[in-house]
């Protein structure tokens, strides 16, 4: 398993990565679901950081990213074999076993500071590809300049703009949100193999 180099990508842009992804269903052959990821609840606005994730591109070899969201596609393969989790910004492989994505991205909780646990938003890929808009402007400055080079496709339900409903912390937004045990849960995660 390794990247697959026809997806769409642009850093910094998980949200519409995984928009893109979703839409590629001649990539998969089961269910997919997306998984937003944010912090624990009360963690902050949507551009404040809040969750550690390991092995991701953005960060230093061995060192943590502090996103203030991340998205991900889970894929349930139609042979019953493990889920698999395409995350396009991990230096792990690409789609990546469940039980090793959720072990090396996450680490131990007991050493990561509670303010920097994950929350898992779960929603079928379908809707998540029906109902994101966004029209950018969080990655944009005070001074209305980008933050980090915007994709060359046009944004995801332009002009209008939800994101900050994905990226919610409470229960209210789309989909299920669920707490790492949850999640693993769902997922058929062993924790003793983590």
């Amino acid at each position: 398993m390794s990247e697959p180099r026809t997806v769409a990508y642009q850093p910094f842009y998980c949200e519409e990565n995984i928009w893109q992804l979703a839409r590629r269903s001649d990539l998969f052959t089961g269910p997919c679901e997306v998984v937003v990821i944010v912090g624990p609840p009360g963690s902050g606005g949507l551009d404040e950081p809040r969750v550690a994730c390991w092995f991701q591109r953005a960060a230093a070899e061995g060192e943590p990213v502090l996103w203030d969201y991340h998205v991900v596609l889970a894929e349930r393969p139609a042979d019953g074999t493990s889920v698999l989790v395409w995350d396009l910004d991990t230096r792990l492989p690409c789609p990546c076993p469940a039980s090793l994505w959720v072990g090396a991205t996450f680490q131990d909780p007991r050493r990561v500071v509670a303010r920097f646990h994950p929350g898992f938003r779960v929603v079928p890929s379908e809707v998540y590809v029906r109902d994101l808009a966004t029209d950018r402007s969080h990655m944009r400055d005070k001074r209305g300049r980008w933050r980090r080079p915007p994709p060359p496709w046009d944004p995801p339900g332009a002009p209008a703009m939800n994101l900050a409903a994905w990226t919610s912390t409470t229960p209210s937004g789309p989909g299920l949100l669920l707490d790492r045990v949850a999640l693993e849960v769902r997922w058929g995660v062993d924790r003793l193999a983590l």
